[in-house]
């Protein structure tokens, strides 16, 4: 997409308005892709009120107001089956609210008989994948980060983000990650769009808004009240129980559009309007406008709400926005095998995005501080 938007402006005829990750926000505005619309944010008295902290960092990078939200999608909202709960002797109705009861739970929920994986309490080395999804959930919750903003580095070796994946990679090797990967794997062989959550065989998952719907489709009877149970990602000091980090999909004036005015409207309409919002929610998204009616009408839900209240609290920026650049998360793919440690793919990834970020800030004018 980037591509093609850079064809259509070199080529004189770019498209009013583009569909863009909120990660992107940053990458496509230092690359001169999209224009800002302060002006008309401005103008029809728009704040950043209106907007989670997590979104409303990104979408104003740079100072001025450059995208607007039309889908959030909150990373994570952590899920339990509450009949695990029950067999376990643990409150179903209650989900873990720390890190320590995280530890003290898992292995109360694993079942392995006789070499015969029954259950899994819980696989936190891989949400939807062991890259960024993963790494940036777990630092959140820990209290880490991978970008000083004020010395304008990244920072994979933080501390806190080094105890995040030393914590959920010696799980990786307490349960034996290959051998869950290859029952996760067999499942996808003959299911490959559906979420492995619905083989019950996982005790804790996070589900996205898109996995929760396909679990919807598919096997309703999981989702139920008596069945499954839903709350915040628990957390560690000094990080905190409930770090949420924004995904989903923004919209953007793409730079040199003639018809800004125009295209303005529409991005107001879907991102910062009571019926356009609403809209939104009522084809099954989240609204990133904190003001829209959408949100109290997807809380009516008690499976959505959780969502919506992770949306309304979000705090941080998704990954791509702090990390500009493509590091490789290679390094701890070969430490889930036991190949390295925690800390050595740590480094190996800080030295990459090191590297990566000095030429990125060679071959971009970036906006960070201006």
């Amino acid at each position: 997409m980037q591509a093609k938007l850079t064809t259509a402006q070199v080529g004189g005829a770019p498209p009013t308005l583009t569909g863009l990750s909120p990660s992107r926000f940053r990458t496509w505005s230092d690359a001169g892709l999209i224009a800002d619309v302060d002006q008309y944010f401005k103008r029809d008295r728009l704040s950043k009120e209106d907007f989670p902290p997590a979104l409303w960092a990104s979408m104003s990078y740079g100072g001025k107001v450059r995208a607007l939200p039309f889908r959030a999608n909150p990373d994570f909202v952590l899920h339990w089956i509450k009949p695990h709960f029950q067999e376990a002797g643990l409150d179903p109705n209650k989900g873990p609210q720390s890190i320590a009861d995280l530890d003290r739970m898992i292995p109360m929920l694993h079942r392995d008989r006789n070499g015969d994986l029954e259950r899994i309490g819980m696989q936190p080395w891989d949400f939807y994948g062991t890259g960024s999804n993963t790494l940036n959930a777990w630092a959140r919750a820990f209290g880490g980060s991978f970008y000083d903003e004020a010395k304008d580095v990244m920072t994979f070796n933080h501390p806190r983000v080094l105890r995040a994946a030393e914590w959920y990679l010696e799980w990786a090797r307490r349960l034996d990650a290959p051998r869950i990967l290859s029952a996760a794997n067999a499942f996808l062989t003959t299911s490959p769009t559906l979420p492995f959550f619905i083989t019950r065989k996982w005790s804790m998952h996070p589900l996205t808004p898109s996995a929760l719907n396909l679990i919807k489709t598919a096997d309703a009877s999981l989702l139920t009240p008596d069945m499954l149970g839903a709350g915040p990602l628990p957390g560690e000091a000094p990080g905190k129980t409930g770090a949420v980090t924004i995904g989903g999909w923004g919209i953007a004036t793409v730079a040199g559009a003639k018809e800004r005015e125009a295209g303005w409207d529409f991005m107001r309409y879907c991102g910062a309007d009571p019926e356009g919002t609403m809209t939104i929610a009522l084809m099954n998204g989240l609204p990133g406008w904190l003001k829209s009616p959408g949100l109290a009408e997807v809380a009516k839900d008690p499976l959505q709400k959780p969502y919506v209240e992770a949306v309304q609290r979000a705090e941080f920026a998704q990954f791509g926005y702090y990390v500009p650049v493509g590091v490789s998360f290679a390094p701890l793919d070969e430490a889930i095998a036991a190949k390295r440690t925690a800390r050595d793919a740590l480094d190996a990834m800080q030295r990459e995005a090191e590297v990566l970020y000095e030429d990125y800030k060679v071959r971009f004018k970036t906006q960070r501080g201006s």
